[in-house]
Order: structure tokens, then sequence, then C-alpha cells
């Protein structure tokens, strides 16, 4: 039986072309197979969406969010992400956005575009840069206060 396969990058997996029920209920019996799955079909938003700016200051404590968590303990204790790298999987990064630019950590292997191959990071619509300073962002906005680096 001819298959062709590829690794993917998201997910511990090997995408093969097979085709039919038969080869994937024998590929599904291997041993070391936990699954098959029918590959999803993806594909980009029909239409960019209109980016987003906002235009409001940094707040000047942290947000009620990580005060809820006990983040600033956590701070203050010496805590403050050293190390850790966060990584992504949205709609882009912005990394001039004021709250994320110092902790970008760069590199060959911290950006990847699987819908428009851009080689820096990009944001169509902003929702990912939203989400990565939720995660990351100085300022009082995300956990750990530009002591982390991540990857988009």
């Amino acid at each position: 039986m001819a298959c062709t396969s590829r690794r993917t990058t998201l997910v511990n997996a090997i995408e093969v072309e097979a085709g039919d029920q038969v080869t994937r209920s024998w590929l599904a019996g291997q041993p070391g197979v936990d699954r098959v799955l029918i590959s999803p079909r993806l594909r980009p938003l029909p239409r960019d969406a209109t980016p987003m700016r906002g235009s409001d200051q940094a707040p000047p404590a942290p947000e009620w969010n990580l005060a809820m968590l006990g983040v600033p303990q956590v701070w203050a204790s010496g805590i403050r992400g050293k190390g850790i790298v966060i990584g992504s999987s949205d709609s882009g990064v912005d990394v001039s956005h004021p709250a994320l630019r110092d902790s970008y950590r760069g590199g060959d292997d911290s950006w990847y575009d699987p819908w428009f191959g851009t080689t820096t990071p990009t944001d169509r619509n902003g929702h990912g840069t939203h989400t990565v300073g939720t995660a990351v962002g100085a300022d009082n906005i995300g956990w750990p206060r530009r002591r982390s680096g991540w990857p988009a």
C-alpha cells in the first residue's frame, strides 16, 4: 500500500494521506497509534478583520484578574517568570505593542505564519496580540512583567 505522510508542527502527530477506510482501520490497529482522525480542511478567514488599536494608558496597578490570582504577592516574592517561554496559536502578534515589544524572544524559531507566510510577527486583527498581552504583557497587564520571552 502506498501512502504519503508528513510531520505536523502543532501536535504530536503524523498526517498520512491514505484515503480509504481499510487503510485507516489498519493504521488504527498498529502499535503506537493512539487514534486515526480525518484531517479537517483548515482555511483562513475569507477576509481580514478590521485591525483594532486601543488608546488606553497602561493601568497604574495590576488588573483585577492578576490581583484575584495573587500575582502581586508572587511578584513580591521575586518570581517574575524568568526563563519561561510562552507560545500562542492565534491571529498573530503585534511585536511593536508597548506591552510586548521588550519581551519578544526573537530568533529563527519564534515565529511561524501558516496562512500568509509572514516572516516577522504580524497580527491582522488584534486578537492574538490581546491574548499574548494577557499572558505576558508588561505594565500590569499580564503575568510575568517583562521577565520572560515569548515566541509567537
